[in-house]
């Protein structure tokens, strides 16, 4: 029988090291993991704890925030004609 583990803290580990959802989804396909890319998002947006904090009347947790990287602006100095 296959040893049990923490997917939970493997997958939100991964994804605080920046990695995107397709690529966690690949790596724990690789080491013989079947998770599909939704289920590694519903880890990573915690919806299951969303919906089972509101059951019980608790405050529901927060997701892990994703760096955005910010558009630059086009501003006529850096648009040169």
């Amino acid at each position: 029988m296959a040893k049990l583990f923490d997917l939970d803290g493997l997958i939100l580990g991964l994804s605080e090291t920046g990695l995107t959802q397709r690529s966690i989804a690949d790596i724990l396909r690789s080491q013989g993991i079947l998770t599909s890319q939704s289920t590694v998002s519903r880890i990573v947006n915690c919806q299951g704890k969303r919906r089972q904090a509101k059951a019980n009347g608790l405050p529901s947790p927060s997701p892990v925030k994703v760096k955005v990287q910010l558009r630059k602006a086009a501003t006529p100095n850096v648009v040169k004609k």
